[in-house]
């Protein structure tokens, strides 16, 4: 019997936004005056895992939650500052009880739309942290950086 050595691939992390509006309470998001929910996910384009399928999966790690306003409400107004808190702190509790991790197949992610360019808005699916940025990083590493970086607490 031969030892072989593990391959070490140079991770390279990705971010998602899936919109999941269509799980939300009608009536809650028009008393919150929100048009849109998403949550923000990382994960590792070159690590796959199976779960239950022959079909791999990528490991999603759950960052926050975004939302977008109802185009009829101005969050800018100073008048709406305290509702708007309100409604930012409400999402800081559902981001508390959020599953850290969850698992897709891949071709349900990589049909979501890339995008280069922008760090937020509607786009999908961006990079975080390249090959050449996470150079010397083992998976968990590259992973928390990323996550870090996404909720504003990079150091």
């Amino acid at each position: 019997m031969t030892a072989t050595a593990e391959k070490t691939v140079t991770p390279r992390i990705m971010a998602v936004r899936l919109d999941v509006t269509e799980f939300c309470d009608a009536d809650w998001l028009r008393e919150k005056k929100i048009a849109k929910v998403f949550e923000l996910h990382v994960y590792n384009e070159r690590r796959l895992v199976h779960c239950c399928s022959l079909t791999p999966s990528y490991e999603l790690r759950f960052v926050a939650h975004q939302w977008v306003w109802d185009q009829t409400f101005d969050s800018t107004d100073p008048a709406n500052e305290r509702f708007v808190e309100e409604v930012a702190e409400e999402f800081g509790e559902m981001d508390g009880k959020q599953d850290l991790y969850r698992y897709m197949d891949l071709p349900t992610i990589d049909h979501i739309p890339f995008n280069r360019r922008a760090r937020y808005g509607h786009r999908q699916r961006f990079l975080v942290l390249g090959v050449a940025d996470c150079k010397g990083m083992d998976h968990d590493e590259a992973e928390e950086k990323a996550w870090e970086y996404l909720r504003c607490n990079e150091v």
